[in-house]
């Protein structure tokens, strides 16, 4: 039997644009704005850091409908194990202008925590924006 194995490349290249040292949610919100490719949608972004707590790249991990989107794991993971991640920040959006987190966004933080505790990733946090607002898993106590 032969077993074939897809090659998968990522290019890392450490940009200073993306350098943000983060300490605290309202450090890494700008860049989420800036990262969403529209707000019509809903999208899955993952920011990785590393052991300084320095955003070293960022991701879109999916993109949705108005009113949701998802994120596999393997999908959130991926870069982040490539490029020896210590730890990631999860975000999403919300287009509705709300940023109550709903039974799903916490369904798939607890998910995603516990994979990054199996993979030796730390999930920081899950920030949902809104047009001038956030919601942060960490900071309401949730993570």
């Amino acid at each position: 039997m032969e077993i074939q194995v897809r090659e998968v490349s990522l290019k890392y290249k450490r940009t200073k644009q993306l350098t943000v040292k983060v300490t605290s949610p309202e450090d890494l919100v700008p860049l989420i704005h800036k990262t969403l490719p529209d707000n019509v949608r809903e999208h899955f972004l993952v920011f990785h850091l590393d052991g300084a707590n320095q955003v070293v790249s960022s991701r879109v991990v999916s993109t949705g409908t108005s009113n949701e989107t998802h994120a596999r794991p393997s999908d959130v993971f991926q870069a982040a194990i490539i490029i020896g991640a210590e730890s990631i920040i999860i975000a999403h959006n919300h287009p509705s202008g709300l940023v109550e987190p709903s039974d799903a966004d916490r369904a798939v933080t607890r998910r995603l925590k516990a994979a990054g505790g199996v993979l030796g990733i730390k999930v920081l946090d899950h920030i949902i924006v809104a047009d001038n607002n956030f919601y942060s898993f960490k900071s309401g106590g949730e993570l």
